[in-house]
């Protein structure tokens, strides 16, 4: 069965690097509605959108939301929706700072898989929980999986943006730490980051500024 691609996957992406979830997540439910009767059917973009739906859930911040879907694509048995299940699974678990079941749903996935939406889950997982280690050159790699190798996969970005951000701060790269951390302010206003971004900005001018006075002679 060949089915049209719902306009929302084609348009989502650029939406939802620009931080416009809300504008997103109807459209899809909508479009879900649709596919819901071709759902078992090869070809059918049912199971696309139920990822799309589930990440944008996620990204808005609503975990308890997004496990709830993770469930229900694990029941369906389709092979790709049971990675994603198992990546967003990890993305929740180290967002609650749960980092060895993170790693541990996240690590085979990164290995086995090549499909992009699994991948930009695990890839952004291992990276919280990188950052959380102190092992900010391996947080650095995960994180830019996604601009780099993944550059359709938005829905995570503002959470891989941060991470950037708090990377290179732990590298003590305080310029790109800043540059990266202002870039992601102005990109995407509105989303569950950028309160923590804001704070974390003064501070780390503050810090960037007395490093440096401490190197003049």
């Amino acid at each position: 069965m060949e089915c049209d691609q719902p306009a929302v996957l084609k348009n989502a992406p650029a939406l939802l690097a620009a931080g416009k979830n809300s504008n997103v997540l109807p459209e899809v439910q909508a479009a879900l509605k649709a596919e819901e009767i071709y759902a078992g059917l090869a070809g059918s973009y049912w199971p696309d959108l139920l990822v799309l739906q589930a990440h944008v859930i996620l990204a808005s911040g609503k975990d308890s939301n997004a496990a709830e879907l993770a469930t229900e694509m694990r029941k369906t048995k389709i092979a790709a929706l049971v990675d994603d299940s198992e990546a967003l699974r990890a993305l929740i678990a180290a967002r609650k700072g749960d980092h060895d079941t993170a790693n541990s749903l996240a690590a085979p996935l990164i290995k086995d898989s090549k499909r992009p939406t699994t991948l930009a889950a695990a890839s952004v997982a291992l990276g919280l929980g990188y950052l959380e280690k102190k092992k900010f050159e391996e947080a650095l790699k995960a994180f830019l999986e996604l601009p780099v190798f993944l550059p359709d996969q938005t829905a995570f970005s503002g959470i891989a943006q941060l991470g950037v951000a708090q990377a290179y701060y732990g590298m003590e790269d305080f310029d790109r730490a800043i540059t990266a951390l202002e870039t992601f302010i102005a990109a995407r206003p509105g989303t569950p980051e950028i309160p923590i971004a804001e704070s974390l900005l003064p501070e780390w001018k503050h810090r960037r500024t007395v490093v440096q006075e401490a190197k003049e002679p």
